[in-house]
């Protein structure tokens, strides 16, 4: 996964995708043998397999990643919310972010909204924390409300 940020950092987007998608597939056999352990990490991985697929403009497999990966988060949180928590919130986030580039607002807005909640709770007991977390899914909500609907 590491490979595949340090690639997309320097814009060479085919390579970080073929990385990812590497990783998405070793993670997802780990988790399915030891759920605990690797559920985490197969999230991420969904998550920056999103961000690889948007950077070659492939927005709606983009989306299924983020959604995907906000799924697991969801699990996850309802677990042990003190430790996933902020996952899901950062999740939530890129999936709105993912549904705003396909235009569309209502779930866009669904996805800010909880995520808005999330890292409001989040920042409440930790600012020193959460504030630049919840600093970005404010700009998010911005950008959102600012849709044509």
């Amino acid at each position: 996964m590491s490979l595949s940020l340090g690639l997309g950092g320097l814009e060479r987007f085919p390579p970080a995708l073929a990385a990812v998608e590497e990783a998405v597939a070793i993670y997802g056999h780990l988790a399915g043998q030891r759920p605990d352990t690797f559920l985490p990490d197969l999230a991420a991985s969904l998550s920056v397999l999103g961000i690889s697929l948007g950077s070659l403009d492939r927005d709606e497999q983009s989306r299924a990643a983020a959604e995907e990966a906000t799924a697991i988060r969801r699990r996850l949180a309802a677990q042990r919310p003190d430790a996933h928590l902020p996952g899901l919130a950062a999740a939530l986030t890129d999936l709105a972010v993912r549904h705003a580039v396909l235009g569309e607002k209502p779930p866009a807005m669904a996805a800010i909204e909880e995520a808005l909640t999330i890292r409001h709770q989040l920042a409440e007991k930790s600012p020193e924390t959460f504030a630049a977390d919840l600093e970005w899914s404010r700009h998010v909500h911005k950008v959102v409300l600012e849709m044509g609907s």
